[in-house]
């Protein structure tokens, strides 16, 4: 995975920003901070109620690292932390999509019968923080999880 993860990344980015240009739309109206922040910020937050920064920072820095060095015990339950933590962030990730999509819905009824780019700006969020959510999924958890296990696996 050390490799190729940010390579992959930028490709698959490359892909999808390819893919959004070809529908004829701009690649500006993919981007929203706010929607963005909706989803990692929550999602974060709640993964230090259940790991500390530098067990979060372990789960990721594991993902590049090979067992060299370290002993067999000490190796395992790195991995075995950094799996709890990336199954637990990803949870976390797809719920705040989820809250997200939910909220926007609501900003659009609201504003339904009054105010049209009140009601069009609703439905971007609600749009994007699932398209969001999707994306950290496939990009900050799966990679490090499929990593994790498969050292787990050779352990084993």
């Amino acid at each position: 995975m050390r490799k190729f993860y940010f390579a992959s990344v930028v490709i698959a980015i490359g892909l999808l920003v390819a893919a959004a240009a070809m529908t004829g739309g701009r690649i500006v109206v993919f981007l929203s901070v706010p929607s963005a922040a909706l989803v990692l910020l929550p999602a974060f937050v709640l993964s230090l109620t259940t790991h500390s920064f530098a067990e979060i920072v372990a789960a990721y820095r594991v993902g590049f690292q090979t067992q060299a060095g370290a002993d067999r015990t000490s190796w395992r339950k790195d991995l075995e932390v950094a799996r709890i933590y990336h199954l637990s962030f990803g949870r976390y990730v797809i719920a705040s999509g989820i809250f997200g999509t939910f909220l926007g819905i609501v900003v659009m009824l609201v504003h339904i019968n009054s105010d049209i780019d009140t009601v069009g700006r609703g439905f971007s969020v609600s749009l994007l923080t699932i398209l969001y959510s999707v994306f950290f999924y496939i990009v900050l958890v799966v990679p490090f999880r499929a990593g994790i296990e498969r050292r787990l696996a050779e352990l084993s």
